[in-house]
């Protein structure tokens, strides 16, 4: 897996402060992705959450440059990952959903610049 993508709760302070569920990767992805992901300041929710990152990597649109994308992108976004040669690998999600608690994850990643699928990648759901 090149990195995951998950949905996370933010406070985005703009003109006023709001909550909003945006699409969290785990790591600065090679390719065109890379142009679409930003570094996020990530504020407490709550004044007893004292273990959060204190920065977060957000993918926003690349339409709208100032607005990071939420789950209601995912459609746009799979075929952004599909038509440039990533590959979502439902395998490894299905595994690492089960493990994880909090079941934000949305999908494991692979990047592949030759077009070519990962060594035992299927791509059933």
């Amino acid at each position: 897996m090149n990195f995951s993508i998950s949905i996370q709760t933010i406070l985005l302070h703009n003109q006023t402060p709001n909550y909003q569920q945006v699409l969290q990767i785990s790591t600065f992805p090679q390719g065109p992705l890379n142009k679409l992901v930003k570094k996020q300041r990530n504020h407490a929710l709550s004044p007893f959450e004292n273990n959060k990152p204190k920065c977060i990597l957000i993918i926003y649109s690349s339409f709208e440059k100032q607005n990071p994308l939420h789950p209601n992108d995912l459609p746009w976004l799979g075929s952004f990952l599909q038509n440039n040669n990533y590959t979502i690998d439902y395998q490894m999600t299905k595994s690492l959903k089960n493990q994880i608690l909090n079941g934000n994850l949305v999908w494991c990643v692979y990047y592949n610049p030759t077009n070519k699928h990962p060594k035992n990648n299927k791509l059933k759901r």
